[in-house]
């Protein structure tokens, strides 16, 4: 009879810590959500993360993470344009990268930045801030592990 106790407590005993791992595997990267875009316009991108809405002019967005896109932080203007830089934060964790070029395509892209997405064979694409938000939440939809620099403006 005792013996059985004993078992039976160490059966429960792995049941919780086995719930409890459970419990702290929500919260790490395999269920965090993926940033979604929910609307775009001029000098304003409503993205939707972990439950939560933010507001951005300018953002970054890849798996599990979503900030402001600081420009200052790497010296980049509309030309020569986004660079290699602005995506070393998030390359390491992407299959596809999203560049976007603003509303009315001002800003550019430096070349070295292409060269350097072709060097290490990544998908990329770029363009119109617009069409790419639709093409980032699409690809978010088929599971693929996107990031990219969203331009709200010019």
């Amino acid at each position: 009879m005792i013996k059985s106790n004993l078992v039976l407590k160490t059966g429960l005993l792995g049941i919780i810590l086995f719930s409890f791992a459970d419990c702290w595997g929500s919260t790490t990267s395999s269920n965090a959500q993926v940033p979604v875009i929910k609307s775009i316009e001029w000098g304003k991108i409503l993205v939707t993360h972990n439950g939560s809405q933010y507001q951005y002019r300018d953002a970054k967005l890849w798996p599990e993470k979503s900030k402001v896109w600081n420009w200052g932080e790497t010296n980049t203007h509309h030309v020569p344009g986004i660079q290699v830089a602005d995506l070393k934060e998030f390359i390491d964790d992407v299959d596809v990268v999203i560049l976007t070029r603003g509303m009315d395509l001002a800003l550019q892209i430096a070349p070295e930045t292409v060269a350097y997405l072709n060097n290490i064979k990544k998908e990329y694409h770029i363009g119109e801030t617009k069409e790419m938000v639709q093409l980032y939440n699409k690809l978010v939809k088929e599971g693929k592990r996107v990031g990219g620099v969203f331009h709200s403006t010019c």
